[in-house]
């Protein structure tokens, strides 16, 4: 029985396998010696049971596997035979393979629940990186955003003459990133917030960006339109720019509460008006324009012809030419409905060169004269000058004054020491970098 357990655990009946002939002749053996089931190793009185009985198998230095288990079987030994495999229960079998399955399935789930954790580990960090950007500066306790600085620094370049250095730019837009910082701040501890007044009118100019953006392209959608003229004109996303506005409005309300809370007394006023007479004279003036070849100009001469069709009309209308006539028949302003007629004060907003001829000192009513501005060549006429009286313009100097004290105010919250402003310069160069490019 044993020995048919042994060939079906080896190979079954095949005899081919020469360790499993040896294994059987030396079973044969054993059964032959004077009825006990081997030939060496006397277990008790009769019975021998030698190693040769369970197949004489030496493990180390000749100590066999059989009956007697101290004894040496010296044929196994000197006949060089290899030794038999002591057999392994099918159920242990199993049960090994079992665990050693279980240990597989184990090392491979470990290796997958570690890939997995490093993989989230990674998207964790990436999208922190990416949702959290280090701050341009801080002003006192609050920083400036990315963002925010972009938005300025873009806006600088926007209102820039295209000459200015990038550090330069840079330095404007910190500055008013700064100020803009320190007014949101102060408007929220004086308990400004928005209203839903404000909100809404933050959706209507949104909603004007993206119609007016979406204009004149069909089947473009608004608001993606919209979204793109804000990335590209200030460089900020939609949910960026209403922070920014957010803030803007913030700065406006507490502008307005400050100015409201002034009161300014009539006499100063009236001190005000009498040191800043000029500031309050009031001019009429006629003018006929002949445009000349520029760079925001496109005009049939260039700037010779203009002028000598200007020095022209100055002798002619000396020589008692009417003026308002010739305004119609020369002038290339786009607006004759007034007869090139302008009433005009210092704060007007002509070009200066048109003001400089108009509000000269040595100006007298019925001069003729010519101006240069971007425009091209003036031909000016001073046809009245009134110094507008003070009750006429209390209330706008009035309005002047308290300006100038909320500015003076602005002014001293940006010195304040609680709101000093520590740059990021790593973060500052980076991001004036890649608007603006290498400086």
């Amino acid at each position: 029985m044993a020995l048919d357990r042994i060939k079906s655990l080896f190979g079954g009946n095949k005899a081919e396998n020469t360790n499993d002939s040896k294994i059987i002749k030396r079973g044969g053996e054993g059964k032959s010696g004077g009825g006990g089931r081997g030939n060496a190793g006397s277990r008790s009185g009769g019975g021998n049971r030698s190693g040769g009985g369970r197949g004489g198998s030496n493990r180390a230095s000749g100590g066999s596997v059989g009956g007697a288990r101290g004894a040496r079987s010296s044929n196994s030994a000197r006949s060089g035979k290899v030794p038999p495999v002591t057999p392994v229960s099918p159920s242990r079998a199993r049960l090994e393979r079992r665990a050693n399955d279980e240990k597989i399935i184990k090392t491979i789930k470990l290796i997958f629940t570690t890939i997995i954790v490093l993989a989230a580990a990674g998207l964790a960090l990436s999208l922190f990186l990416y949702i959290y950007k280090p701050a341009v500066a801080t002003v006192g306790g609050s920083g400036v955003a990315q963002y925010e600085f972009t938005y300025q620094l873009m806006m600088a370049q926007n209102y820039s003459s295209g000459y200015s250095l990038p550090e330069t730019l840079g330095q404007q837009a910190m500055d008013m990133a700064a100020e803009a910082k320190i007014l949101e701040t102060v408007a929220k501890e004086r308990g400004i917030a928005l209203t839903a007044e404000d909100r809404e009118t933050i959706n209507e100019q949104l909603d004007y960006i993206d119609q007016m953006s979406a204009s004149g392209m069909s089947g473009v959608n608004a608001r993606a339109a919209g979204d793109e003229y804000m990335r590209s004109t200030y460089g900020v996303s939609r949910s960026q720019f209403r922070k920014i506005m957010e803030a803007e409005i913030l700065m406006t309300n507490l502008y307005s509460m400050e100015f409201d809370q002034l009161t300014v007394p009539e006499e100063d006023a009236l001190l005000y008006y009498e040191m800043d007479i000029g500031s309050y004279e009031e001019a009429t003036v006629r003018h006929i324009l002949f445009f000349y070849e520029g760079p925001d100009i496109e005009a049939p001469r260039e700037q010779e012809e203009s002028e000598r069709l200007a020095l022209e009309m100055v002798e002619r209308i000396a020589a008692g030419e009417d003026m308002a006539e010739l305004v119609h028949e020369y002038s290339e302003d786009g607006d004759l409905s007034n007869d090139g007629i302008y009433i005009i004060t210092r704060a007007t907003g002509f070009e200066q060169g048109f003001l400089d001829w108009t509000f000269d000192g040595a100006r007298n009513v019925g001069d003729v004269g010519i101006c240069e501005t971007s425009y091209g060549y003036h031909v000016m006429r001073l046809e009245d000058m009134q110094v507008m009286p003070f009750e006429e313009v209390m209330e706008d100097i009035i309005g002047d004054i308290k300006a100038e004290q909320v500015e003076y105010q602005t002014e001293t919250w940006k010195n304040d020491p609680r709101f000093q402003v520590q740059i990021n310069q790593r973060v500052f160069d980076s991001v004036v970098q890649q608007i603006l490019g290498s400086y």
